[in-house]
């Protein structure tokens, strides 16, 4: 069955939360070919983590079942190289 969209208990996003994260996204590739109305269901079931600075978000190799979009703040991406020195 096709995806029907966020939990019925989740809350609207407010128009200010839609401009932003459609601000945010507007040059990922992902959404690029998505019509306005599957953006916006997307962007409704999108949820606010917030994290502590050193916190971990995701290591590379581990399993992606989330795609963040950073609103504020400063954060270290590191990739292994094939030698498993980081760069």
């Amino acid at each position: 069955a096709p995806w029907a969209g966020p939990p019925a208990d989740q809350l609207p996003k407010t128009p200010e939360e839609l401009e932003d994260i459609a601000s945010a996204v507007a040059k990922n590739f992902l959404y690029s070919h998505l019509d306005a109305d599957t953006r916006r269901l997307l962007f409704e079931a999108m949820t606010r983590r917030a994290v502590c600075a050193g916190e971990t978000i995701i290591r590379q190799g581990d399993r992606g079942d989330h795609f963040y979009v950073i609103e504020q703040g400063v954060f270290d991406v590191y990739i292994n190289g094939v030698d498993g020195a980081e760069w």
